[in-house]
């Protein structure tokens, strides 16, 4: 970073965090789906089933070269509208005039770029909390990410101008039981498709050129990091960056993490009530951030609304009881 560089920096008291790490929360939603049903993993859906009536009723995964068929009476999907409405439905189901509508409010995001540190000393010795930080090039974001994206590939890697750092270890209570004398940190920032848009169809673990595109980026922010806490540097064992894991990983249409941009356009009244649960196909529902909202507590409403509008039952008043 060039000397004189100003920031805004952005202390947060930071989020609710899961005791164990994140995997707690698929070992506890696990046991409650197998109480009756089927968690499959490595099995990746490849489309939507609808019948000629236009009604779903299954999808098709993939279990090695074989094409599996999974018949079920309600479909939900939670990869989000582009994926689901793009992709994963039949073309003829695509081009529907009342299937384009309810994807014209939508814009997708942006790539999340993610940089995950370790480091071989405890969070005494590197001086960090359980707070997350975020920091800024400037106050006013909208001139600050236009200009960003505004950049060609080249430039962009050492011109970010915003990042979130947080530390999963100073969080978790069982982090110095498990892992005795080492720290993680995260690092999230955003980044156009394009500028990883080549290497969208190939191993991106595999590439030389890949690898040291995103490098650029991670060792940037790391370095800006360690203008915030100095003792990092020194205590440094790992440090990798993924950039296109959203895509490949979690089917997001172009890696965007948050699936439709946050923008004005999307939380306008008469979009927000266009975005429903329910679709222009029978028995298939959307769950997920492009019902509700973005992030995990988008997700927890995006399901409890889709729950409740599969069971026409509004499902917060029994979690309202249940407290």
């Amino acid at each position: 970073m060039a000397d004189g560089d100003t920031y805004c920096y952005v202390k947060s008291s930071g989020a609710c965090y899961p005791k164990g790490g994140a995997r707690e929360i698929p070992y506890h939603i696990i046991r409650v789906i197998e109480n009756g049903g089927k968690v499959l993993v490595k099995a990746p859906v490849s489309q939507i089933l609808v019948n000629n009536n236009g009604a779903a009723y299954g999808v098709t995964v993939q279990r090695g070269s074989e094409q599996i068929n999974i018949k079920a009476p309600v479909v939900i999907s939670s990869v989000g509208v582009f994926t689901t409405f793009q992709e994963l439905l039949p073309y003829e189901i695509q081009v529907k005039s009342e299937v384009k509508e309810r994807l014209s409010p939508f814009k997708i995001g942006k790539i999340s770029f993610q940089v995950f540190a370790g480091f071989n000393a405890a969070q005494e010795e590197l001086g960090i909390t359980s707070t997350n930080t975020l920091l800024f090039k400037s106050n006013d974001l909208d001139d600050l990410l236009e200009e960003y994206f505004s950049l060609n590939k080249d430039k962009a890697p050492v011109n970010v101008p915003m990042m979130f750092v947080s530390f999963p270890s100073a969080k978790d209570p069982t982090s110095k039981d498990r892992f005795p004398g080492k720290s993680c940190m995260e690092i999230h920032t955003i980044v156009r498709y394009e500028w990883f848009a080549q290497w969208k169809e190939l191993p991106v673990e595999t590439l030389a050129d890949h690898e040291n595109y995103k490098m650029r980026f991670a060792n940037y922010l790391f370095d800006w990091a360690c203008s915030y806490f100095p003792k990092l540097r020194a205590k440094l064992a790992v440090l990798h960056a993924v950039s296109l894991v959203n895509m490949h990983g979690l089917g997001a249409k172009d890696g965007s993490m948050m699936s439709a941009e946050h923008n004005l356009e999307r939380y306008h009244p008469l979009n927000m009530a266009k975005s429903r649960c329910s679709i222009p196909v029978k028995n298939l529902y959307l769950s997920g951030q492009d019902v509700f909202s973005a992030g995990y507590s988008g997700v927890l409403h995006g399901g409890l609304i889709c729950a409740s509008t599969v069971l026409g039952h509004v499902v917060y008043i029994d979690l309202f009881l249940l407290a």
